[in-house]
């Protein structure tokens, strides 16, 4: 078993190995942060339930008329796809990196990790909100973010891919259930994970890498020859 020492200190040696940009956003007409409604709406969603939460909840938590609301939204779907949109994009934008870096395959994996543990967290009710809610969006919003989690999920399938190539991640089993298998065990993490316990986010990113490396590493005499996507 990992101790929590050795999980900090292989965090602390990566910690600053990638930089993750969290430029604000531009505030909309007539002075209203557009983060600040992004964030409450995000928190009531995730906390509510989007079907739950009503245009009253989002002014009387933001401190506005219910009427005042509309000059900041078009509609409370229109919160819930930027919401998730987003997260996504960002998502998306910090593993580019990863997956161009010229590091080695199990290197890019644990960065993979790490970037998307560390999004996760400090966007909670954001990331809560994209994996439970794109099922209440409408036709093309709802296509636009599958789009977006696809090319996501295709940025993992490279890197395990290279891993595969390269001898260090298992070739027995196609890359499409080792990519389900992790993005699986990271998100599920959302909803026990406490920022209060014993890890922080780098700890907890460390110890999921373990736990999943310890799972795709080649097993001795199993002719680790031929990559399969599935």
């Amino acid at each position: 078993m990992i101790g929590l020492g050795r999980l900090r200190e292989r965090a602390v040696r990566r910690r600053d190995s990638l930089t993750i940009d969290r430029s604000t956003q531009p505030r909309s007409r007539g002075g209203t942060n557009r983060d600040r409604l992004l964030e409450v709406a995000a928190r009531l969603f995730h906390a509510k339930g989007y079907s739950a939460t009503s245009i009253r909840d989002l002014a009387r938590a933001l401190g506005l008329e219910t009427a005042s609301l509309y000059h900041y939204m078009d509609s409370k779907e229109s919160l819930l796809y930027e919401i998730a949109r987003r997260c996504q994009e960002r998502l998306l934008e910090a593993v580019e990196a990863v997956v161009r870096s010229p590091r080695p395959a199990l290197d890019k994996l644990r960065d993979f990790v790490r970037v998307h543990v560390t999004w996760m967290i400090q966007d909670r009710d954001a990331y809560a909100v994209l994996l439970s809610e794109m099922k209440s969006l409408s036709g093309r919003r709802r296509q636009a973010l599958v789009r977006l989690r696809d090319a996501y999920e295709e940025r993992l399938m490279r890197v395990l891919e290279e891993g595969q190539r390269q001898g260090e991640v298992r070739a027995d089993v196609p890359v499409r259930y080792l990519r389900l298998a992790l993005l699986n065990l990271l998100n599920w993490t959302l909803y026990w994970y406490r920022p209060d316990g014993p890890l922080g986010p780098a700890e907890l990113a460390e110890l999921l890498t373990s736990v999943f490396l310890d799972g795709v590493r080649p097993r001795e005499g199993s002719g680790n020859t031929t990559a399969q996507r599935g």
